[in-house]
């Protein structure tokens, strides 16, 4: 009974959550999208659908909770190289805190898109100048997750949006031009239960829940964090010695 009385509550704080979220979000406009790549080949193979299995370092991205799993250190690694020379770059720890009943967990994530050339419309610019600038995206985050009962584990997690698209901005005053940059912060919940059936999983978490992205030059512009709510479930429908077939949405 105390058991269900927890997941309910649980249960009950992620939908409170999770409409908080949906009604903030401007039609048509979202920031910091490179939070939305997923990082990790074996979440990437599996669809994404990997909410409820998460159990590694990868867990401070697609769900906090599923570090609470964890039962050593782990260190992780991403490299993306997409087209147009555009490259991601993400590095993740995690390690269990006794003191703390829970484990922690660290994570930088890096988006370089590139040099493009510099087009304007109020500044036209000779073919000669050969002006280029370089947008960058990057976030940290910080992470902790316990296991409340011996089947449900809770995790949330704290990021530090940046987005910086490069100059533009032609400051009047200094007659400079400034780099249209643009800060804020960003929360995750997740929970993990565990049904104790053939490791039947439930999983669920908010993403990227918090403030507009605001630049802080020109004219005031403010952008919609890609805030999410994800629901999962996976089951082992058979497992042996040798090999386990696991069905996960």
């Amino acid at each position: 009974m105390r058991h269900t009385k927890v997941l309910f509550l649980s249960l009950w704080a992620v939908s409170v959550w999770s409409g908080l979220v949906w009604g903030q979000a401007k039609v048509g406009t979202a920031g910091a999208q490179f939070l939305e790549v997923g990082i990790s080949a074996r979440g990437v193979a599996l669809g994404e659908a990997f909410t409820s299995m998460v159990d590694d370092a990868s867990a401070v991205y697609y769900n906090p909770a599923g570090l609470a799993l964890l039962d050593s250190r782990e260190i992780m690694f991403t490299h993306i190289s997409y087209i147009a020379d555009i490259n991601y770059e993400f590095a993740a720890l995690a390690f269990p805190v006794s003191k703390l009943g829970g484990t922690l967990g660290a994570a930088v994530y890096y988006m370089d898109i590139g040099e493009m050339d510099v087009t304007t419309f109020n500044y036209p610019l000779p073919p000669s100048s050969k002006q280029t600038f370089n947008p960058k995206e990057y976030a940290i985050s910080l992470s902790y997750a316990r296991n409340l009962t011996d089947r449900l584990s809770i995790g949330i997690t704290g990021k530090y949006i940046g987005e910086n698209i490069g100059k533009g901005f032609f400051n009047e005053d200094s007659g400079l031009e400034e780099d249209f940059i643009a800060t804020g912060w960003a929360a995750d919940v997740g929970t993990v239960y565990n049904t104790g059936f053939r490791g039947f999983k439930i999983g669920m978490i908010i993403s990227n829940f918090g403030p507009d992205l605001n630049f802080d030059v020109g004219p005031s512009q403010s952008y919609p964090l890609p805030a999410g709510f994800k629901f999962g479930g996976s089951i082992n429908l058979v497992q042996n010695h040798s090999h386990r077939t696991v069905l996960a949405a």
